[in-house]
């Protein structure tokens, strides 16, 4: 009913696997990055939470050769594909992918050297339970690493409307406020669909499939779990930079107090990047 943007929360069947395609193509280049900023020993044990198409898991284990990948997703169908991508480092018992919930994982206290997330805690209800479950299974001096948008992302990050998470949900304006941007050629995932057909969908599907939280909220959910979370987004909008080779650009972009504006813009035009380091 909806299209493809349900499929990224739960995806299941033929377009679900379609969705696991496009999410290893197009998280390829900040899956690489991000993991350049964390440190990973030969040795480690590593979970990818909500692990789709499963080559961030591929690409986790090359880092850990001595180690061990795990990937969960509440995706059965997700949960095949990966084991597919994965096939021959599961044969070699570098790598396992198993059908969880990310709320309950069923894993040892302290297990995981490093934990991983790309664009899933936007979709998690319960962000503190989530939390609470990531930090008990993660070893003391663990970290965990997560790309999400908040609410002050300018342009919502599933349908490609500005500001359209901001309306509370009984507003009236977001209906037509989606067909104004939708006219000016704004929106993904337009299938065909009539403009107001699609218009309805997606905002049901964004009450339905999304919690937007502001920062302050999510650091501070955060901090009651871990004792310690860094930003790293001013890299970020450096290594966007340096790949246009705007390389002045880019160092600029890391200075004090240049690299707090930086943080600034990359909230608003991407998300968050955040490390959360367990005592």
């Amino acid at each position: 009913m909806f299209g493809l943007m349900d499929q990224f929360k739960c995806p299941t069947g033929r377009r679900g696997r379609y969705v696991a395609a496009l999410m290893n193509r197009g998280h390829k280049p900040l899956t690489l990055w991000g993991l350049t900023h964390v440190k990973i020993e030969p040795e480690f044990v590593i979970l990818d939470v909500g692990c789709g198409g499963g080559k961030t898991v591929s690409r986790l284990a090359q880092r850990a050769p001595r180690g061990k990948v795990f990937g969960i997703d509440y995706s059965a169908d997700m949960v095949e594909y990966s084991k597919k991508v994965n096939k021959k480092l599961i044969a070699e018992n570098r790598v396992e992918i198993v059908e969880r919930s990310v709320g309950k994982m069923g894993f040892s206290d302290d297990y995981f050297d490093l934990v991983v997330s790309n664009q899933v805690l936007e979709h998690v209800a319960a962000l503190g339970v989530v939390l609470q479950e990531i930090q008990r299974v993660l070893r003391p001096g663990g970290k965990f690493c997560c790309l999400f948008p908040s609410r002050e992302v300018i342009r919502e990050v599933h349908c490609g409307i500005p500001i359209v998470h901001w309306f509370p949900v009984e507003s009236w304006l977001r209906y037509p406020w989606m067909i104004l941007f939708r006219s000016m050629g704004f929106g993904y995932d337009k299938g065909g669909k009539p403009i107001r057909r699609w218009a309805s969908d997606f905002l049901e599907c964004l009450d339905k499939l999304t919690f937007y939280r502001t920062y302050p909220e999510i650091r501070s959910i955060f901090l009651k779990n871990f004792s310690s979370l860094e930003h790293i987004e001013e890299e970020y909008i450096a290594f966007r930079l340096e790949g246009k080779r705007c390389i002045t650009c880019a160092q600029f972009s890391r200075s004090a107090p240049v690299k707090y504006v930086s943080r600034w813009l990359c909230r608003r035009m991407s998300g968050l990047v955040l490390v959360a380091t367990k005592a």
